[in-house]
């Protein structure tokens, strides 16, 4: 599709968005239950609004919020890799009500200049982060460390020795920082344990962790690069085995911590 036919498909879904929106918001709370106990998929699509409560936009205003996301997306070519279609559209979708409430007019072309403020807000998030992720290596403990490519492989032990003091201290001042009401501090303080409870108990049941540091990118994009280059750094390490030794080589799932 050349970029004016984008341009008018991508109006298109969001007038049809416009649409859902009008059509929810102008239902009165006993037709609208009403309306979702035939329709129960449309409750699931919905945008938060920024002062509280909820904006429902239904499954077709969902959709085309989801195809005008990948639209825009395929045109920025390959930097899009760097972007979690899921969190983009998350952020078109918060933005798009901000445009809407503030007054803004939205046509062809400030469409577009919405969704490059979309994509531009999740640049600003995008951070680098170095992954560790332990393994199994059927290798002697000697040397303690070795490369393969970008990722580096240490022994499981002296990760733990120079870096659990810290990671718990860590976890300790998010775990008791301030939060955003009870459900947020309960949260951090579910993630804090879960991270200490890792470190504690599923890490040391592994004699190694490879580590990787990966560019800039969204968060979930980071992590699947990062399982996929250690990954493809065990497979070379299998090239030079055989049998048992081959089959005793795997990794576990990752622990990401951001690039200072």
């Amino acid at each position: 599709m050349n970029t004016s036919g984008r341009y008018r498909t991508q109006f298109a879904d969001f007038q049809l968005i416009q649409d859902e929106i009008l059509k929810f918001a102008g239902m009165k709370p006993p037709e609208l239950m009403s309306y979702f106990k035939e329709h129960p998929a449309d409750a699931l699509y919905t945008i938060p609004h920024p002062a509280g409560g909820t904006v429902f936009v239904g499954k077709k205003g969902g959709q085309a919020f989801s195809r005008i996301s990948a639209s825009y997306l395929e045109s920025l070519g390959s930097s899009r890799l760097d972007f979690d279609s899921h969190a983009f559209t998350d952020e078109f979708e918060k933005l798009y009500l901000e445009w809407i409430i503030s007054g803004k007019t939205l046509d062809q072309t400030t469409l577009r200049h919405l969704l490059d403020d979309a994509a531009a807000r999740r640049r600003s998030a995008h951070i680098s982060l170095q992954h560790y992720i332990p393994c199994s290596v059927v290798f002697a403990e000697t040397p303690p460390e070795f490369e393969v490519g970008p990722v580096k492989f240490r022994r499981m032990l002296d990760f733990l020795s120079e870096h659990l003091s810290l990671i718990k201290n860590r976890a300790d001042a998010a775990r008791y920082s301030p939060g955003q009401g009870p459900q947020g501090e309960r949260s951090k303080r579910s993630q804090a344990d879960f991270l200490v409870q890792e470190l504690e108990l599923f890490f040391p049941t592994f004699k190694w962790i490879a580590s990787i540091v990966i560019p800039a990118c969204d968060s979930s994009v980071s992590k699947e690069r990062a399982h996929r280059a250690v990954q493809s750094s065990l497979d070379l390490l299998k090239l030079f085995l055989s049998g048992m030794r081959k089959s005793g080589i795997r990794q576990a799932h990752v622990l990401g911590i951001r690039q200072t």
